[in-house]
């Protein structure tokens, strides 16, 4: 037995283990898990070579590599690809021998049936790890998305609002804090039914009218946008979004919005610019409502 050919094949392993968890990218990774079972199929090959029944070790140990690896890998082309590799690395220099044995048909069922229990076990684990994604994509939405107008919530504004402040220095930042007006009348008259589409419909327009800028909906009818720009830009979003709601009405009712807007100054808290925009909102609401107001 050659060992220090042994040894070499270990250290490919650990190579392609490494390869395998540590690669900078999806066709690394593959390469390192393919690399991982050749390198496998390829040493329990070598121990067994000088057996008088090394061609039914060799068939076993290609079928038995093939269904083991199934797991590795993350979808069903890649399975076959490196079971195809396996099995030609393997069987394709032996194939005489197979085929001029009495037991050849039954050493082909044993090929195929591996492939195709270990092609069955792949797609079993790609299912399941899809639904695992599914799942964890659906409990991020729910975690950072609003569940009624599919803005983001607060809790992902804020996330954005902070890493917004820290390179303000570089631009100039306003936050726009919209307020649906007498919104609880809706409710009490209409009905929470009609409050909802109210709310859906206030965030759809606000949402067209924000464009790139990051918008969301950060209380029961209060909306946030953030405006990257001079104070030009931030009011002329404040107008559009007021003249959204008095110019046409949401399911024939006249909605309109208050919009309280504060500037970013070096050294400011994210705290502080809110607060600011919420007391230019107050402004807004004892002047009368349907309008905007700049922080002082």
């Amino acid at each position: 037995m050659d060992w220090g050919l042994l040894l070499l094949y270990g250290l490919m392993i650990l190579a392609a283990a490494f390869l395998t968890d540590r690669g900078a990218s999806a066709v690394v990774r593959a390469i390192g898990r393919a690399t991982f079972a050749l390198v496998i199929a390829n040493a329990l090959a070598h121990v067994v070579h000088a057996s008088p029944s090394a061609l039914y070790w060799v068939l076993a140990i290609a079928s038995l590599v093939v269904v083991a690896m199934s797991p590795l890998h993350h979808e069903p082309l890649a399975f076959m690809v490196c079971a195809s590799l396996i099995d030609a690395t393997l069987l394709w220099p032996r194939r005489l021998a197979i085929l001029q044995s009495p037991e050849w048909a039954w050493m082909a069922c044993l090929v195929v049936f591996a492939l195709v229990f270990g092609l069955l076990l792949n797609s079993l684990y790609f299912l399941e790890r899809l639904r695992l994604y599914q799942t964890n994509r659906r409990l991020a939405e729910l975690a950072y998305r609003d569940g009624l107008t599919q803005l983001n919530n607060r809790r992902a504004f804020m996330t954005q609002l902070e890493r917004a402040v820290v390179s303000a220095e570089a631009h100039e930042l306003h936050f726009l804090l919209v307020d649906v007006d007498d919104f609880k009348c809706v409710n009490d008259r209409y009905g929470h039914a009609m409050g909802d589409q109210v709310l859906r419909s206030v965030a759809a327009r606000i949402r067209a009218i924000a464009g790139d800028a990051a918008c969301a909906r950060i209380g029961g009818e209060e909306f946030a946008v953030l405006s990257r720009g001079g104070r030009a830009q931030a009011e002329a979003l404040a107008v559009r979004i007021n003249a959204a709601f008095t110019d046409r009405p949401i399911e024939h009712l006249w909605v309109t919005v208050s919009t309280g807007v504060s500037c970013f100054r070096p050294g400011m808290t994210v705290g502080q610019l809110m607060n600011e925009a919420d007391l230019a909102l107050y402004d807004v609401k004892k002047m009368g409502k349907n309008g905007y107001s700049f922080a002082a």
